[in-house]
């Protein structure tokens, strides 16, 4: 059985964040809207291309929650090593869909229109 889709982390924080769980670090709307329009001035961000700039948006706010926790912990905190391997795997992940929007061999790739 699938679970329901998460809910935003603005939204959370609007409802009183009922479950008290942690809430996600996502990139702004601001930066959002700046990014897609620089993209789309480009000619590298199309409408097909709106699931995977939202992707790309959601690796680029763990990527900043997991350096921002970095640059405040301890060097002996166990916690170090978990962080920096998420956020070297996020920046792996931010260099790959970078490829893809702002590279031709990215926008030439066999099954993309």
């Amino acid at each position: 059985m699938s679970r329901p889709p998460r809910t935003p982390s603005r939204l959370r924080v609007l409802q009183g964040n009922p479950g008290k769980g942690r809430l996600r670090r996502e990139l702004k709307p601001a930066e959002r809207e700046r990014s897609g329009r620089e993209l789309v001035a480009l000619g590298a961000l199309t409408r097909l291309d709106m699931a995977a700039f939202g992707v790309y948006c959601s690796i680029v706010g763990r990527w900043a929650m997991a350096t921002e926790l970095l640059g405040k912990l301890v060097p002996t905190d166990p916690q170090r090593r978990v962080l920096s391997k998420a956020a070297a795997r996020a920046e792996r992940q931010m260099l790959a869909l970078t490829a893809q929007f702002c590279t031709p061999g990215g926008r030439a790739r066999p099954g993309r229109r």
